[in-house]
């Protein structure tokens, strides 16, 4: 199999994954018809530049839910929780505190109605807000919604908090090809929630 920069392979877990050049990647994507979308890129780039570069590629789950000139809004790239978005900003800042403030304060806005609105319209109780910091190139900064799922935790019997490893343990209960069809109707939801 040919491995050129650029290619694409489905796979349903990232231990199907071949061997690469220690210089690439590849970039996992929910999506397609398995759980994951896998691009071979280069190290250097960054997931922000990723997502944009290969936007027409990935699965409509990733169709922002709102953009404008400072932020984008989409669903996890990586974690198919429905509801699960990342509020990231158009330039790429290496740290929260380099922001402007007008930018920092849109932030924390959209992931507040973000927040809000999944409460609102979908009933659920717990969403959590984070922020997350890479500071090596290739650097980025986003803010994190994550909904939990009572019904999941429930039946998994969780606490998941930032205190113990329950979170992870949460993420890793939602597979793509079972929770497709909910992320793509929380995706419309909020996208005209997030148009009014």
């Amino acid at each position: 199999m040919s491995l050129d920069i650029g290619k694409s392979l489905e796979v349903y877990s990232l231990e199907e994954l071949p061997r690469i050049k220690e210089q690439l990647k590849f970039f996992a994507c929910i999506g397609g018809n398995r759980n994951y979308q896998c691009f071979l890129e280069s190290k250097q780039l960054s997931r922000a530049e990723f997502m944009n570069i290969y936007q027409a590629r990935l699965d409509p789950c990733h169709v922002p839910i709102y953009e404008d000139n400072d932020i984008v809004i989409r669903q996890d790239a990586f974690i198919p929780i429905p509801g699960f978005y990342i509020i990231a900003t158009k330039n790429v800042y290496k740290k929260i505190s380099y922001m402007e403030m007008s930018i920092y304060q849109k932030c924390l806005r959209y992931s507040s109605l973000v927040k809000s609105s999944l409460e609102s319209e979908f009933g659920i109780n717990r969403v959590y807000m984070y922020y997350d910091e890479h500071y090596n190139k290739p650097s980025s900064t986003h803010f994190w919604v994550m909904p939990i799922h009572e019904e999941i935790i429930h039946k998994n019997n969780l606490n998941p908090t930032i205190l113990n490893y329950d979170i992870w343990k949460y993420q890793e209960l939602f597979e793509f090809q079972y929770y497709r069809d909910n992320i793509y109707e929380v995706n419309d939801v909020m996208k005209k929630v997030l148009k009014r």
